[in-house]
């Protein structure tokens, strides 16, 4: 049995897309999907996190705004997350918040299940994401209860109440210097801890379609190039300690720390500075600068 997919052109860095191209079984298309990452047979919407991006998404907002617009959705959805639950210890995740599970991300929960108070769909979607974040108990996949046929519509148009009408989409507060300095090293903290881990997927995504890399590489060769760095060595030791972080101003950044690297040969201390720009509400890597 064919399916159909349209796989939102965002997810090249994540590598699924090479392996769709050998599998008979899925045709794909490639585009721009303005909700979710996969589309499978125009029933099934799914959002795929990694736990670096779950993370960075907590801590900047973004997950409750995407959980929002999936919940509205007219098709069945899914989140599923890539990784291991205690994989999120490696991100400092309580430290870079606050307060923890009683902080800030408990009040962001109450925040996106007030979203749509009107609609019981949308709060049933959202109670789940809440379950999925809140009680630990789910750490693969969280989705709906819709039962997986063909997107749910109603009957009849013509006897449906009108609808009340659609609140101003919700903008997002600018970053206080404090905020945006914190989600700037929470970004950097998943690029190294991401490099760390080996999480190719991840390291990639860290930098910004925009990055130009040294020595006149091509962006393409030098993900090739940086895939066999990361992912050859039989474990890697990677740590960075005196940051200093400058916010030049609400789209750009600037970190500079000494970077402490072991794989299988000898130490490399490294003096690196990255610079960051905001894209989509997250802090990726247009520039990388090392100096021993």
């Amino acid at each position: 049995v064919s399916h159909q997919l349209i796989v939102d052109d965002r997810e090249r860095a994540s590598g699924i897309i090479d392996l769709l191209y050998v599998n008979a079984f899925v045709d794909f298309e490639v585009k721009r999907l303005t909700v979710g990452d996969y589309l499978v047979d125009n029933w099934l919407l799914v959002e795929r996190k990694s736990m670096a991006d779950l993370v960075q998404s907590i801590i900047t907002g973004r997950v409750f705004q995407q959980a929002s617009r999936l919940a509205k959705s007219d098709y069945t959805t899914v989140i599923i997350l890539e990784g291991r639950a205690q994989d999120i210890e490696n991100y400092h995740i309580e430290k870079k918040i606050g307060n923890g599970k009683k902080g800030v991300v408990y009040q962001a929960y109450d925040k996106a299940l007030k979203l749509d108070n009107g609609n019981s769909r949308a709060q049933s979607k959202l109670s789940l994401i809440k379950d999925l974040f809140g009680t630990g108990s789910k750490t693969i996949v969280a989705a709906n209860t819709a039962t997986p046929t063909r997107p749910i519509r109603p009957a009849n148009k013509k006897v449906e109440p009108a609808p009340a009408p659609k609140p101003a989409p919700e903008v997002a507060p600018a970053d206080t210097s404090a905020d945006a300095e914190g989600n700037v090293l929470a970004a950097v903290e998943a690029w190294r801890a991401a490099w760390a881990s080996q999480n190719i997927d991840q390291y990639l995504a860290s930098y910004a379609d925009s990055f130009t890399p040294a020595k006149g590489r091509s962006l393409a060769n030098w993900k090739e190039f940086r895939r066999g760095r990361v992912t050859k060595p039989s474990k890697i030791n990677l740590t960075i300690n005196n940051q200093k972080t400058e916010v030049i101003d609400d789209s750009n950044a600037k970190v500079s720390f000494k970077q402490y690297y072991k794989a299988d040969g000898r130490p490399i201390r490294t003096n690196k500075t990255l610079i960051l720009k905001k894209v989509d509400g997250s802090w990726l890597i247009n520039k990388e600068i090392a100096s021993n």
